[in-house]
């Protein structure tokens, strides 16, 4: 049986105890083996004598950050620390803190998603969504792709904080047949300060026919009536 447990652990250092754990599928043509995990090669079937690997970059602590409980060996990453002994080390310096912060190069945010940034500030390049942040102020450097029939249903951003577009920031609306959107709606609602206003494209296309504001708390999406005159 695999069980996944959460530990909480308090500040300060932290001594783990690593094991090799037998399985009975481990034991195959060696009675006496008892070391592994019973990974396996993508291109090998689980169970076969051949899946057991030993090379020296196989070896040591792997890591799946999804959490998939998988066997095959391609699902995961080796825990490598940088050289301090920081890999297992909980601090209650906030600068250090701030150094653990996990970036990613894109976010996605199922409806409904809460992000608690825990006392952070943190930047974003890429996301996908409508989360409710809280917890910490939130910068967006890279493009937003909101769905127009989310914004059609009245989907929104909602951050307890400041929100903060940089100055390659975008809005992608992505289309599908049939939705239509109101005059004017807001995609940002913050409890503090939003600023700078990012640029808006319809399926990755650049767009003229919206106009952006960031207005004390919210950013808002107009649509342009009428005729409209761009001069360059």
């Amino acid at each position: 049986m695999t069980s996944a447990v959460t530990v909480p652990v308090s500040h300060g250092v932290h001594f783990f105890e690593i094991r090799a754990i037998a399985r009975s599928d481990d034991i195959l043509s060696d009675p006496n083996r008892t070391e592994g995990f019973g990974l396996y090669d993508k291109n090998d079937v689980e169970g076969s004598v051949t899946n057991w690997h030993a090379r020296a970059e196989w070896c040591g602590l792997l890591v799946d950050r999804q959490g998939r409980g998988s066997k095959n060996y391609y699902d995961y990453e080796p825990l490598l620390d940088s050289g301090d002994g920081s890999i297992f080390l909980a601090t209650t310096n906030e600068a250090e803190n701030a150094a653990f912060v996990p970036a990613f190069d894109k976010l996605k945010f199922a409806a409904g998603t809460s992000l608690d940034l825990n006392g952070h500030d943190y930047t974003m390049n890429d996301l996908e969504g409508f989360p409710s942040v809280a917890g910490g102020n939130l910068c967006i450097t890279g493009k937003w792709s909101v769905a127009a029939a989310a914004l059609q249903g009245g989907s929104s951003m909602a951050v307890a904080g400041n929100v903060t577009f940089g100055p390659s920031a975008s809005i992608d609306i992505t289309w599908l047949a049939g939705v239509q959107l109101p005059a004017t709606f807001d995609v940002v609602s913050a409890t503090g300060v939003v600023s700078r206003t990012p640029t808006v494209t319809e399926d990755g296309m650049p767009s003229e026919r919206w106009m952006v504001t960031a207005s004390g708390n919210k950013l808002t999406l107009t649509k342009s009536g009428g005729l409209l005159l761009i001069f360059r």
